[in-house]
């Protein structure tokens, strides 16, 4: 089951009071339903459990409607859409089960949309919605008016306000473990990054220390720098610190700037030397 469907079978499953099942089913036709020219509202409901309840709703207000395998039919003047709200939760989480969708768990990014044939009614959600500071952005798209947030934070108070309790513990259960995740893979991606650049740096070394033995540029080192590039040789994994501990501690009383103003000296006469004799 994805997501989306969870968080509509929780919400359309706590609809129980009289007066918030009326607002969750004006909700439900924002977001749904079609005018005929008699003032009919038709819509259709794929889901199975969702069609069931909506029906049972509409048995228990008594509503006058028809249905075939497809579609509902509910007669002219059952609702009036005009009246004020009085349970906006309900009417938002009505609103949300007909129409509204939310990314996958698994996925990227984060995303909630809901949609509407009507601009009018659109454009009265997105005000009551962003009165709460919501931010919804609205688009048109395949014939039908379209808000829609991406911010993690608001997406999770929108699930608060229509009452998606246990599908917003699971959504901000969901984004811990992926900011832990993306922590864990910024971490290995910085030592992985840490790891090639002391690799690049001490493969120099070693090529340096080698063309000084092979091209007879001893003479231009005092004994305790060809001491230090022999512990280089002996130990060419490690970073430019582990090198200053390992000579600390075999009596070399060198910090880590010394020891990289050797190894600059080092890359000179070597740069030097490959110049003299092109």
């Amino acid at each position: 089951m994805n997501f989306t469907l969870e968080v509509k079978n929780e919400i359309i499953n706590k609809q129980r009071q009289l007066s918030k099942i009326e607002d969750f089913l004006k909700g439900f036709l924002y977001g749904k339903g079609l005018f005929d020219l008699n003032q009919n509202i038709i819509f259709t409901i794929k889901n199975k459990n969702i069609r069931q309840k909506i029906i049972a709703f509409l048995e228990l207000l008594k509503k006058n409607f028809v249905q075939d395998k497809i579609n509902i039919l509910i007669f002219q003047h059952q609702f009036n859409l005009d009246n004020k709200i009085k349970n906006l939760s309900s009417f938002f989480a009505g609103l949300f089960c007909a129409s509204g969708t939310i990314s996958n768990l698994e996925t990227s990014s984060y995303h909630l949309e809901i949609s509407s044939f009507y601009e009018s009614f659109i454009d009265q959600v997105i005000e009551k919605l962003n009165n709460y500071d919501f931010n919804f952005q609205k688009i048109y798209r395949k014939q039908k008016y379209v808000i829609y947030i991406k911010r993690q934070e608001k997406i999770a108070d929108f699930l608060k306000a229509i009452e998606a309790t246990n599908s917003f513990f699971k959504f901000e259960d969901s984004k811990i473990q992926r900011d832990y995740l993306n922590n864990i893979n910024r971490i290995n991606n910085i030592d992985f990054s840490n790891i090639d650049r002391i690799a690049s740096a001490n493969k120099k070394h070693i090529e340096n220390i080698e063309y000084m033995y092979k091209n007879n540029l001893i003479h231009k080192f005092n004994e305790n720098q060809l001491k230090v590039f022999q512990l280089f040789l002996e130990n060419p994994g490690e970073s430019l610190q582990s090198m200053v501990d390992i000579l600390n501690d075999n009596g070399f009383n060198i910090s880590k700037s010394g020891l990289n103003h050797w190894l600059i000296k080092l890359n000179k006469i070597v740069i030097e030397n490959k110049i003299k004799n092109l």
